[in-house]
């Protein structure tokens, strides 16, 4: 079992209760009607504004690597968000793959330690994209318009900046399909949909495409051929 030091919750519940506590004195010292009151709650908001930041960084040393580091640990030649990269994305006519991380946040960590430190994951993005990535919580106004309603986000964008597909967490089999798609959606060839009927095993889908189909119209005339043809077989004794 993990110490209480050692889970983020728990830092940032007790990193709330000291904000909560520097709100309530700070709202008490505005109503003070006396100067000693006042000093007294004025004293107290500023105790609980310095536990606050001692408890900030260090929460931010055990709990938030610096996002450079983690770029370096992975393989992939990681972009800038700003008008440069777009600009460049759309000069090579790549599309933008989005990568929102959070230092807490666990789905996003293994996702790192596994998918995007596959050869082929890693090989397919370096070649065909312009990847970035982004922590939610130093950039929230790009996580609140492209999160896809948890971490980590990956959403793959144009350079215009438009979303052309968004997922969270990736095996790296997922993401190799993803990017497969996503590339041929790009540059406007759609993805082969996925076969509409079963085939039994051994037949070439070759002879299904050329099976004849049906033509022409449904007219009176063979609504009334089909009922005779059924009523000239019809066995009164079974």
């Amino acid at each position: 079992m993990k110490a209480l030091n050692e889970i983020p919750e728990a830092w940032r519940l007790a990193m709330q209760r000291e904000k909560d506590a520097h709100e309530f004195y700070a709202r008490m010292a505005q109503s003070a009607t006396d100067k000693a009151t006042r000093s007294l709650f004025e004293m107290l908001v500023e105790q609980e504004k310095q536990h606050y930041a001692i408890l900030e960084a260090e929460y931010r040393r055990l709990f938030e690597p610096d996002l450079e580091l983690a770029k370096e640990r992975l393989p992939i030649t990681w972009y800038d968000w700003d008008d440069d990269t777009f600009d460049l994305a759309a000069t090579l006519e790549l599309p933008i793959m989005l990568y929102i991380t959070a230092p807490w946040c666990e789905p996003c960590h293994l996702m790192e330690r596994t998918t995007l430190t596959d050869p082929d994951v890693v090989s397919a993005i370096n070649d065909d994209f312009l990847p970035i990535m982004l922590d939610a919580d130093k950039r929230p106004d790009v996580d609140r318009r492209y999160n896809n309603g948890g971490w980590p986000t990956t959403a793959f964008l144009t350079p215009d900046g438009e979303v052309i597909e968004s997922h969270n967490f990736l095996t790296a089999e997922e993401m190799l399909a993803v990017l497969h798609r996503v590339k041929a959606r790009f540059a406007g060839r759609q993805a082969p949909p996925a076969p509409t009927i079963a085939l039994r095993p051994g037949v070439p889908l070759a002879e299904v495409e050329d099976r004849p189909q049906a033509v022409g119209a449904l007219t009176p005339d063979l609504v009334d051929d089909a009922a005779q043809a059924v009523a000239a077989a019809f066995d009164e004794a079974h």
